[in-house]
């Protein structure tokens, strides 16, 4: 007789097993349905954080070297452009020099000429 209550609660454990389960537990079967959709999105949710987290960490180092390249290209122009200064005052001062000897050289052309045509008329004299 035991044998066969035995026999008779394996054959009806599959049948009544959820639900005494439940009773037993003091739980709902649509709770743990809930329990297992809220575990699903909750680990989709992570994923889909971890994806924008990598996203993210992709477009910070994107924008750091942009910067980075940004400063460099920067540093390099104002380099040039005191480069560009500097020649520009060493042309300034060439010029000025140029026009102060020019000056000269005129000025020597003139006493040059005035000394010639003094010797001319002292000749014809």
């Amino acid at each position: 007789a035991l044998r066969l209550l035995a026999l008779l609660a394996l054959l009806l454990t599959p049948l009544v097993g959820p639900a005494a389960h439940a009773w037993y537990f003091s739980s709902d079967p649509s709770a743990a349905r809930e329990a297992k959709l809220m575990r699903g999105l909750v680990d989709r949710l992570a994923a889909e954080k971890g994806q924008a987290l990598h996203a993210y960490e992709r477009r910070v180092a994107s924008l750091s070297g942009e910067l980075q390249a940004a400063r460099a290209l920067g540093e390099e122009y104002a380099g040039r452009e005191s480069a560009i200064a500097k020649e520009r005052d060493a042309l300034l001062r060439q010029l000025r020099a140029s026009k102060d000897r020019q000056s000269d050289l005129e000025a020597e052309v003139g006493r040059v000429d005035a000394e010639r045509a003094l010797a001319e008329e002292r000749a014809h004299a």
